[in-house]
């Protein structure tokens, strides 16, 4: 079964359960939706300020959280393996980028909800979209210096 979580990752409450019942043809157009530059909301539990206070603080103390979407740039996504309910993308994104959120963006295209399982290096990711999936090689052009968020 699919699960998203509040956090977008394992460490949150589970929000959604959804059936995983889509072909890897599916996963590999979902993920077309989410390259380029696109538009992303941070997770509502994210170091983002609202007025001068944590976003994961607020969230954690049950307020609402709102943040603005911001532009971030997928330069590529490739499904690198499928074996259901497992998957490994790797994600060429830009600095900034909430691998949480796609994590969860994704599972919502597909409808069987999705949240970050694990991260490790070279930003290897996993996350649950319905199945364990894995962002691996998680990369940015070399010309920027800083990491990807997450």
């Amino acid at each position: 079964m699919g699960e998203s979580t509040d956090t977008y990752d394992s460490e949150g409450e589970i929000t959604r359960r959804g059936p995983v019942d889509f072909t890897q043809e599916q996963i590999e157009e979902a993920l077309t939706q989410f390259e380029g530059t696109v538009e992303q909301v941070p997770p509502a539990y994210s170091a983002k300020k609202i007025n001068g206070r944590k976003a994961y603080e607020m969230a954690r103390n049950g307020e609402e959280v709102e943040l603005e979407p911001r532009e971030i740039d997928v330069y590529h996504l490739e499904l690198l393996e499928w074996d259901s309910p497992e998957a490994i993308v790797d994600v060429y994104c830009s600095s900034g980028t909430y691998v949480r959120s796609l994590a969860n963006d994704l599972g919502e295209v597909l409808g069987c909800g999705g949240h970050l399982v694990a991260c490790g290096e070279p930003r290897a990711v996993s996350l649950l979209c319905g199945m364990p999936f894995s962002f691996a090689n998680c990369r940015k052009p070399l010309k920027m210096a800083t990491g990807t968020s997450t």
